[in-house]
């Protein structure tokens, strides 16, 4: 009998598989770990370049018609997120400082359902940074908010959805103000 353990030990057939067994839902885990934090990066870097975008092409119009707010807005979501616009909304706010640094609403275009559109003249003073205010007087800024819901793919039943958020504000380079034309566009911004 004891002859019969002693040889239990010496064998180690089969030990391999028992580690790899061991180890493969470790493994898995891991590199599907991998894969959706990685998916996440590129989720959130491509938010932040669309609303970036979106700031920075807006900023250097004259005036911007319906169509071209929505064209803008379109550009941006395929910046954003090309495969599923769905999970994405945005905001195009012009805004006009005044010599106080009170800070006015010229127009407001939204995409999406995520974000109300702002009333021309609406004050959202306290919405501006305040140094941006105060470097801003008797000038426009355009904000882009920009918010889009991720929904993991792989570990969907064990990691929430994240919503990512960016704001990006840029001064518009040609006018001193940034007036909205016309009332009607096809996109019903």
């Amino acid at each position: 009998m004891i002859s019969q353990c002693k040889d239990f030990s010496r064998h180690k057939t089969g030990t391999a598989a028992v580690e790899f067994a061991l180890l493969l839902p470790v493994m898995l885990i891991t590199l599907f770990g991998a894969l959706e934090g990685t998916e996440l990066i590129v989720a959130n870097r491509g938010a932040e370049k669309a609303a970036a975008a979106l700031a920075d092409v807006s900023s250097r119009y004259v005036t911007m018609t319906g169509t071209e707010i929505c064209d803008v807005l379109t550009g941006a979501t395929a910046v954003a997120r090309p495969d599923s616009p769905t999970d994405l909304q945005m905001r195009l706010t012009s805004i006009n400082v005044d010599d106080n640094a009170v800070a006015r609403v010229e127009f407001s275009a939204v995409h999406g359902t995520g974000f109300a559109r702002q009333n021309a003249g609406t004050v959202i003073t306290n919405d501006i940074p305040r140094n941006l205010r105060e470097t801003s007087r008797r000038s426009p800024i355009m904000r882009a908010e920009l918010t889009l819901t991720y929904r993991p793919t792989f570990v969907f039943l064990f990691a929430p959805s994240f919503t990512l958020r960016h704001v990006e504000y840029r001064r518009p380079r040609l006018v001193s103000v940034l007036p909205r034309s016309g009332t009607t566009s096809p996109c019903g911004t």
